[in-house]
């Protein structure tokens, strides 16, 4: 029997990392230090859209060697 795959990040459990909830991008005024060095080091992030909200579709995004996650929607 197949295990069971994680409705958010499409990952089977066993690979899903517990992560540092970031909250959302459209809040930030900087980027905080955790992306900006997941980013100097070219980590694979992935993204997945969610549900849609008021403004716009739910965007997750996560890095699972940095073990951070945050959402943005497409409002900006």
């Amino acid at each position: 029997m197949a295990k069971k795959v994680c409705e958010i990040c499409g990952e089977r459990p066993a690979t899903v990392p517990v992560r540092i909830a970031l909250g959302w991008a459209n809040g930030w005024t900087d980027e905080p230090q955790i992306v900006k060095d997941c980013k100097a080091e070219n980590h694979p992030f992935k993204e997945r859209n969610l549900d849609p909200t008021m403004h716009g579709f739910d965007h997750l995004v996560w890095c699972n060697i940095c073990g951070y996650e945050y959402h943005y929607d497409s409002s900006g």
